[in-house]
């Protein structure tokens, strides 16, 4: 995988084949990989948050998951096509359904893990939820969290909390938690219990499947501010590149 950079983000060119083989084959191999996301509210606010920047730097595979970063890297004339993490656990899920794979789920308010839960095995025949747990617990808990899921023994964990959240509790914690995979999915567990509903394909296709959680949800509107600083941010840098041949 060639590692690239986004406003000093890193993201790895890689397609949802790739990574999902990749998953797949530590969870075979027992070797162990820790996967983020980047998007372009994520990459501005790793700029001004170092345990962030951590996170994303020392995670084994950071996906491009969000449209802006694809054009980014288009720009630098990288070739690449976006991975949501959604995309890549739900392949994976897939595929570990087929030999009973134990997966949990660390994220949403209380009770929506519970009906994700519920809705995946309905989803995913075969397939075994280790164990879940809402993403609203106090720093005092942690260690409580971190044990249940030791004691679930999953072979993957998907935590839904938030960026930047999910991104640097999953690096902090991820030597403690002694699972195989984890990989960071946003709002996937809100996704995976129906509060909400993904764009029709051909939006997503098109690069829009912002536009249309924004239709569902309009107070998501003020988050897409970041958006114009990004592209000037990224293309300035990107030019300054080309231009210096680096």
């Amino acid at each position: 995988m060639k590692d690239c950079r986004v406003l000093e983000c890193p993201v790895h060119r890689v397609s949802l084949a790739e990574a999902g083989k990749l998953i797949l084959d530590a969870v075979r191999t027992g070797g162990r990989c820790r996967v983020a996301s980047l998007n372009p509210e994520i990459a501005i606010n790793a700029g001004g948050n170092p345990r962030l920047m951590q996170a994303l730097h020392t995670a084994d595979l950071v996906i491009p998951d969000g449209t802006g970063i694809v054009i980014a890297l288009w720009a630098q004339r990288q070739r690449v096509f976006r991975v949501t993490g959604v995309d890549l656990a739900e392949t994976v899920m897939q595929r570990l359904a087929k030999q009973h794979g134990r997966i949990y789920l660390l994220g949403g308010r209380p009770g929506v893990s519970d009906r994700a839960a519920r809705l995946l095995l309905q989803r995913f025949p075969g397939l075994v939820i280790a164990g879940q747990h809402h993403g609203y617990f106090a720093a005092d808990q942690e260690h409580l969290v971190v044990r249940a899921i030791r004691t679930a023994q999953p072979h993957i964990l998907l935590v839904g909390m938030g960026s930047p959240r999910q991104e640097v509790w999953l690096a902090d914690h991820w030597e403690g938690l002694d699972v195989p995979v984890g990989i960071c999915v946003g709002g996937g567990i809100d996704l995976w219990a129906g509060l909400f509903k993904r764009a029709p394909l051909w939006l997503r296709y098109l690069g829009l499947e912002w536009l249309y959680r924004v239709y569902q949800e309009p107070a998501r509107l003020s988050r897409l501010k970041f958006l114009p600083v990004f592209l000037y941010r990224a293309f300035a840098r990107t030019e300054r590149r080309l231009r210096d041949g680096v």
